[in-house]
């Protein structure tokens, strides 16, 4: 969906689990690690639910490490949606934001998105619900898609 920022490190493929999207997951890891150890992440990919459509998305994401020597990576950032099927369109207009963990010993994530709902006072803005949450294994130095 974007330009390419970072260098292709990897990518995957899972499966999504939730009230609103369902169904497969595939995407690219592009990667630039700062002086501070904490990577910025683009995962560009493609979601095909389980009714068929297809889900262009986007994510600008940040990682870190729990701790030192540690092989476990916090990651979090904000995806974006493309696509043209009918049912799925109001995510054209919607951001989620993205919270999960990453085993880089297991070659596992797991990775929950959220949508932001709309709401009238600030008081009242939480998080509306579960977009879908997927696990999936990371195939290392694959080909972007």
């Amino acid at each position: 969906m974007g330009d390419k920022v970072g260098t292709l490190v990897g990518g995957g493929d899972g499966t999504l689990t939730g009230p609103r999207v369902r169904g497969t997951v595939r995407w690219s890891n592009y990667e630039t690690t700062g002086l501070d150890q904490v990577c910025a992440l683009q995962v560009p990919g493609i979601i095909q639910t389980h009714d068929g459509a297809e889900i262009g998305f986007e994510g600008r994401e940040f990682a870190m490490l729990f701790s030192d020597g540690s092989q476990q990576w916090r990651v979090a950032g904000v995806l974006r949606f493309k696509t043209v099927d009918s049912r799925y369109v109001w995510l054209n207009d919607t951001f989620a934001l993205s919270s999960g963990t990453f085993d880089y010993a297991a070659g596992m994530a797991s990775i929950s998105a959220f949508v932001l709902s709309l709401c009238r006072s600030f008081s009242h803005c939480w998080l509306e619900r579960s977009l879908a949450v997927f696990s999936a294994a990371i195939l290392a130095w694959c080909t972007p898609l």
